[in-house]
């Protein structure tokens, strides 16, 4: 009986997900706040990018996450990632000095009044000094522009950390017959490591699907934009 009430729930949550995979923007275009920089999805194809929706106003969280994905992923040419705020752009000019260093010389590009977060999908509705605003996230979208995962922090301090975006990088571009033995070896390998290897295979609700402010939420580095981030 209890599997009989979970497959129709299942089916309706998978179409809820294809119907809002089908509603993100097929082609974006994105100015810099803080140099001349524009970037534009279509001249990215054949390679990732992610996208990162940051908060609204001051936000310390949003500065270490920026400065950690952009001093780690230093190099990785599979993948530019996009750093987006909504603010005006002295606010975002102003915001980036204080990531500090080189990473202050970062583009950070403006979603004016959240657009664009608007059209990917991301929830709004969370209070935040004293604004609502939308939640932060990442969105990572394939060398065909198609979304292939994402993560949705509940809260300010809720972001998905660069080590698990670069395994989940490594497992996305793994070939398909690799990929498809993954599953099969971890209890093998696990073993073999005394159970102290935790594989990168599995994944959530939150890395699967899209979520929305009803549902539970929870966030690399080449920077993009004709020479960006």
């Amino acid at each position: 009986m209890l599997a009989k009430l979970k497959l129709p729930i299942l089916l309706a949550a998978l179409s809820i997900t294809a119907q809002l995979a089908l509603a993100n923007p097929e082609d974006f275009t994105v100015n810099s706040a803080t140099d001349t920089n524009v970037f534009k999805l279509s001249d990215a194809r054949g390679k990732y990018v992610a996208v990162h929706f940051l908060l609204k106003t001051e936000c310390p969280f949003c500065l270490k996450l920026t400065r950690t994905y952009s001093e780690k992923s230093m190099g990785d040419n599979r993948v530019i990632h996009i750093f987006l705020k909504p603010d005006s752009e002295a606010e975002i000019k102003s915001w980036t000095m204080d990531l500090g260093g080189e990473a202050s010389k970062l583009t950070i590009y403006r979603d004016p009044d959240a657009r664009l977060a608007d059209e990917f999908g991301i929830p709004g509705g969370y209070k935040f000094h004293g604004e609502v605003v939308h939640y932060p996230a990442l969105v990572l979208l394939d060398g065909g522009g198609k979304e292939v995962f994402r993560y949705v922090g509940k809260n300010n301090t809720d972001r998905y950390p660069y080590e698990k975006f670069a395994a989940k990088l490594d497992e996305l571009m793994m070939p398909p017959a690799m990929s498809a033995m993954a599953p099969s070896m971890a209890p093998s390998m696990s073993g073999a490591m005394g159970g102290s290897m935790n594989m990168a295979g599995s994944t959530n609700m939150n890395e699967s699907m899209k979520m929305n402010g009803s549902m539970n939420m929870g966030g690399s580095m080449k920077t993009g934009g004709g020479g960006g981030n």
